[in-house]
């Protein structure tokens, strides 16, 4: 530890102070920047100089190549920009984007930007305080557009042409004003809604989405994206990297917004270059004047930067001292908690504090910057939340979210111990975003559980008969004593209750919808085949489950809750193979046919009976019959569900009617000779016919060197479990308040599985083992 903090003393420059930002608006720095102070003067200038500049907005890039690709970044600089950076600079990679800077951000992080420009990413303006432009008056629009402008300036010397209004907001006088000063607005085509995850959702369910959404895109095929997506908080920068993967794979070609629209002069801005050599910036009445203006220091309290719309705060305190170069002393923490370095002397010591195992030095109420020649650095930090006191109601939305502003010498800890990870190369943050109230809700990010990968040493062939006289299965795994269904409703579709859609409406009413899932991801092997078992669990899976076990390969399995309880067992055992286990509703329904009320039941059920073996609440769900539509997927989303459908349908249940199983293995010889990548395929171990052409249709698949895969495997997730929405129902009591119908009745089973049970007991004398009719079930 004392050799990095060494090499952060040959780093850090003796004086921090290499910007000039005095002249800055003054405010509380404990509050969020006020929207930047009027100056009448500086809006005559402009509308006397440049009156009639006229430029429309920039909503999507213009390239002839239908493939290019405007990425852009708002709202930093923040400590989670180098994460960004060092991505965008990994020799696979190498691409430049366009970075859209908060002026009140850039004076407690000025290096973030200079590296930012250095590496030839675009920089853009993005106003002062991200106040909503369209609620100002004229001199307020142009001083917000000025000091941003400004802060720029002071770190790149550059005046560039191009700004983003928060939230998208503009209106006419906005543009007319804007482009008096030579700019010109940029929105978008592609918004990635990352922010709305921040505090709602764990980190991977968060990256599923967002990366979703850009699969989407692509797969659109809609020439000239300009995206949209944050630096600001660290969980929206960790998405950035796969995000643009999935762009850099379909090939995308990632460009600044100047180079998609073939401007070569970003920051050929005349207008502003005039209006700041002139001296009009210090002395609007007569140029030239120039005028000191003193702020209180940026280490005198708690630091506020600025969010989408709300604020993110972090401490620094106004006690601390540079040593002097000649005999000053200071003592810094290392990079370990509890561990202290001594400096030069004598100083007082300070202890470390470890910040999501990257740096912290001194415990205390802030960060303070402690600098001797020839001694150690110390920064004294600790995280701090602060609300803003405000409802910071726009015309386009709210949000708010709260993340650690540091003091300009962090980059240097950053750049250091971020160089070879780009997902660990910031300060861990809690930030919470809600709508429609902005507040500060302390928030955990839980790890997402994993299911347990290790299969058993030994195969058990005999499969257990179905328990029809008891509603409770003992736990072999050690899951916590014995599973309890007293909840389940009886079998067929299953109760509303109300007051469940009403909770979801009212919890999640901007849940974001992601599309539908029908292929693995992008990011995996081409090889990979998202292998599928609908309709399950039955006496019939430990088929399927013996063969994988023996292959020592992974499969998903959608089940339909009413069937679990009685075959419980089974799905226990599923589980622990370590297969990806999916909702497949609570009884077959098709989703589309229902209300809202019996929509959220089905999938409340569905999702309650994963739970009740597993331990884990599913996040993705399969439609029964693929049925799906946007009012579906809408209600799923506010439940924390994304859909999974296929791309590969065995039509193994049709061939059972049938007695042509041979036409499954058939199906998967074709569609290996057609060089099928990375699908999702539709199997059923509902039967004995169609679990009976498992072993060779996935042996055709291993022999052609393709690799059957669960969910998790084929979408690049760590896990299918981590459902934020379902788990805080569940805990607030109103499923078990609710009722489940009296409890489950023991023996009804699945109308499918009970027209199959009964068929296969009359004397047909069919080829297909007694089966005269078997229910058509596809999905």
């Amino acid at each position: 530890m004392t050799t990095h903090l060494a090499l952060l003393i040959a780093l850090v420059p003796v004086t921090l102070a290499q910007y000039d930002f005095s002249w800055a608006p003054k405010y509380d720095v404990t509050k969020p920047p006020a929207t930047a102070p009027a100056q009448p003067l500086w809006t005559q200038y402009f509308k006397q100089v440049n009156p009639t500049a006229a430029s429309p907005d920039i909503t999507s890039c213009n390239s002839p190549n239908p493939l290019v690709w405007g990425a852009t970044f708002d709202d930093g600089p923040s400590p989670s920009t180098p994460m960004v950076l060092d991505y965008l600079k990994l020799p696979n990679v190498s691409v430049k984007a366009t970075f859209w800077v908060i002026g009140a951000n850039v004076q407690f992080l000025p290096e973030v930007l200079a590296r930012t420009y250095a590496e030839g990413h675009q920089i853009g303006l993005h106003t002062w305080s991200h106040s909503n432009l369209s609620l100002l008056s004229d001199d307020q629009i142009i001083s917000e557009l000025v000091y941003s402008a400004r802060t720029v300036y002071e770190v790149t010397k550059v005046y560039p042409k191009y700004y983003r209004p928060p939230y998208g907001a503009i209106d006419a006088r906005v543009r007319a004003l804007a482009n008096t000063m030579g700019l010109t607005a940029v929105t978008w085509n592609r918004d990635s809604l990352d922010w709305s995850y921040v505090g709602k959702s764990t980190l991977p369910v968060m990256i599923s989405s967002v990366t979703g959404t850009f699969r989407g895109w692509v797969a659109s095929s809609d020439p000239n994206g300009l995206s949209l997506e944050h630096d600001l908080y660290e969980d929206t920068a960790a998405a950035i990297p796969p995000s643009m993967d999935i762009l850099i794979r379909a090939g995308r070609v990632i460009q600044t917004v100047s180079q998609c629209i073939g401007d070569t002069g970003p920051y050929e801005n005349t207008v502003l270059r005039t209006f700041f050599a002139n001296g009009f910036f210090e002395n609007p009445a007569t140029g030239n004047g120039g005028v000191t203006t003193t702020q209180t220091s940026a280490s005198s309290a708690s630091i506020t930067m600025v969010g989408p719309s709300g604020t993110v705060s972090g401490p620094s305190n106004n006690t601390s001292t540079a040593a002097a170069a000649g005999g000053g002393s200071s003592t810094g923490g290392s990079l370990d908690s509890g561990n202290s370095v001594s400096g030069s002397s004598d100083g007082s010591k300070a202890k470390g504090l470890s910040t999501g195992g990257i740096v912290g030095i001194a415990v205390g109420c802030g960060v303070a910057v402690l600098v001797g020649v020839g001694g150690v650095l110390g920064i004294r930090y600790q995280r701090k939340k602060k609300a803003d006191a405000a409802a910071a109601k726009q015309t386009l939305g709210d949000e708010s979210a709260y993340v650690t502003a540091l003091e300009p010498v962090i980059l240097f800890v950053l750049q250091l111990l971020s160089a070879n990870s780009y997902l660990d190369a910031s300060p861990k943050t809690t930030a919470t975003t809600q709508k429609p109230t902005v507040q500060t809700v302390p928030t955990t990010t839980a790890a997402v559980p994993t299911a347990t990968t290790t299969t058993p040493t030994t195969t058990t062939t005999t499969v257990p008969s179905i328990q029809t006289t008891t509603t409770t299965v003992p736990d072999p795994y050690g899951g916590g004593g014995a599973m309890n269904f007293e909840w389940a409703p009886p079998a067929g579709l299953a109760p509303v209750h109300e007051e469940w859609t009403a909770y979801f409406k009212q919890r999640f009413p901007y849940a974001v919808v992601s599309p539908d899932i029908e292929s693995c991801a992008d990011s995996v092997d081409p090889n990979y085949w998202g292998i599928s078992f609908d309709d399950g669990p039955t006496e019939n899976t430990h088929v399927v489950l013996d063969y994988f076990a023996k292959q020592k390969l992974s499969t998903t399995f959608w089940v339909i809750g009413s069937s679990v309880p009685d075959a419980a067992q089974t799905l226990k055992d599923s589980y622990a193979a370590g297969h990806d286990i999916g909702s497949h509703t609570w009884s077959h329904k098709d989703l589309t046919t229902l209300n809202e009320d019996e929509i959220v039941a089905e999938l409340v059920y569905g999702a309650r009976a994963v739970f009740e073996v597993t331990g884990n609440i599913p996040r993705y769900f399969r439609p029964p019959y693929g049925a799906i539509d946007d009012r579906v997927r809408r209600v799923a989303a506010q439940l924390g569900l994304q859909a999974v459908r296929w791309a590969l349908d065995t039509q193994d249940w049709a061939n059972v009617e049938t007695n042509t199983m041979q036409n499954v293995p058939e199906a998967f010889e074709t569609w290996i000779k057609q060089g099928v990548t990375r699908p999702i395929t539709l199997a059923h171990d509902l039967y004995p016919e169609t679990v009976a052409v498992v072993a060779q249709s996935m042996d055709l698949l291993l022999k052609a060197g393709k690799r059957p895969v669960k969910l998790s495997q084929c979408l690049d997730v760590g896990s299918v479990y981590g459902n934020d929405a379902l788990e805080t129902f569940f805990k607030s009591g109103l499923f078990q308040g609710g009722g489940g119908g009296g409890g489950h009745k023991s023996g009804k089973l699945h109308p499918s599985v009970a027209r199959y049970r009964a068929s296969s007991s009359s004397s047909s004398g069919s080829g297909s083992g007694g089966i005269s009719k078997v229910a058509r079930i596809v999905g």
